[in-house]
């Protein structure tokens, strides 16, 4: 299979109607614009260089929504400047309507990526997120009655999150309709408002063991739908760790959450676990602590629905609180690794 090649433009904070207290696009994408045309004609023009045509062009970052008309016409103007079959945008998930859905479909436009981060009301606008579950429900109705690819994003630990607001998210993000996923842990960087918050005695309310688990469950459930995620974790580009100052980031945090998956089936596994070739397998984990027998007939959706069924299913995770524990004795193990 040939790989997909997607052309990505980074517009951090372009269009963003509020910084949320835990945002701060520059130091996480490592750009910063500070003339829009010219710095996003910058970043076209060295990508063109390197292909002639591309399988999609990605605005990523910032509020493509809330952009200004004149924006949004010089960014659909460089997609026509280039062979590619279809546009990717990330929006805010509000203020969708159907003139704006009518330009988004003249020009090439497939898949809204919508910075959700939460379905609880509460915690939206504890980090500033002005915006309500029931605007996001009607956004997405409104882009799957259209055709759209939706992709969600989805923040794990934010200020204020209880295991109440987890159970919400679940909910949720089991029976929307939505094609991409990726997942975030809360991160606190030191520019931003959640890192005031912090240095004045306030504290999120997980443990690392706790967000791994949590971000599994989300993997889990959204793979077992038969979604893509995209992403778990933040990139690790040069400059974010001297940034940050608190929550849960890891280098390596999606290869740790795959690994954890892949350790819950076979802790449930009565037989020698089957698994496929080149599984997940953080500091060799796995391997380490099973006898592993090597299959065709297993992939990570099959594993999945066994997960789910075992861990997820009619919330035995929030009730029984058995995967956490589970998640406390994975990390000791790792972490001592």
């Amino acid at each position: 299979m040939s790989k997909y090649n997607i052309l990505p433009i980074f517009i951090p904070f372009q269009g963003c109607p509020r910084k949320c207290i835990f945002c701060d696009q520059n130091i996480i994408s490592g750009t910063n614009i500070k003339d829009f045309k010219k710095d996003i004609l910058e970043q076209f023009e060295f990508y063109k260089k390197l292909k002639d045509s591309w399988d999609e062009i990605a605005f990523y970052g910032g509020s493509f929504n809330y952009l200004s008309d004149d924006k949004r016409a010089f960014l659909y103007e460089l997609t026509k400047q280039i062979d590619v079959k279809q546009v990717r945008i990330s929006a805010y998930p509000k203020r969708f309507d159907k003139n704006f859905i009518k330009e988004l479909q003249s020009n090439n436009v497939k898949t809204v990526e919508l910075g959700i981060q939460s379905f609880s009301d509460d915690v939206l606008k504890k980090n500033r997120r002005f915006y309500t579950k029931d605007d996001v429900l009607n956004t997405i109705t409104l882009l799957s009655k259209n055709g759209f690819n939706i992709g969600i994003q989805l923040m794990v630990g934010m200020y204020g999150e209880s295991l109440e607001d987890i159970l919400l998210n679940l909910n949720y993000l089991s029976n929307l309709k939505y094609k991409f996923l990726r997942i975030y842990p809360t991160v606190v960087l030191k520019s931003t408002h959640l890192a005031k918050l912090l240095k004045e005695k306030f504290s999120l309310n997980f443990t690392f063991p706790e967000v791994l688990a949590i971000s599994t469950i989300y993997l889990i459930s959204a793979i077992k739908l038969g979604a893509t995620v995209l992403r778990v974790g933040l990139h690790n580009q040069s400059k974010i760790e001297d940034n940050i100052v608190g929550g849960y980031f890891h280098p390596s945090f999606g290869d740790i959450v795959k690994t954890f998956a892949i350790y819950l089936y076979c802790k449930i596994t009565t037989h020698k676990p089957k698994l496929f070739k080149n599984f997940p397998n953080y500091k060799g984990i796995i391997a380490k602590t099973w006898d592993i027998e090597y299959t065709n007939e297993v992939n990570f959706k099959s594993i999945a629905d066994q997960v789910w069924g075992m861990y997820i299913e009619n919330n035995r995770w929030f009730t029984e609180r058995v995967i956490f524990k589970i998640a406390e004795e994975f990390w000791g193990k790792t972490y001592q690794r």
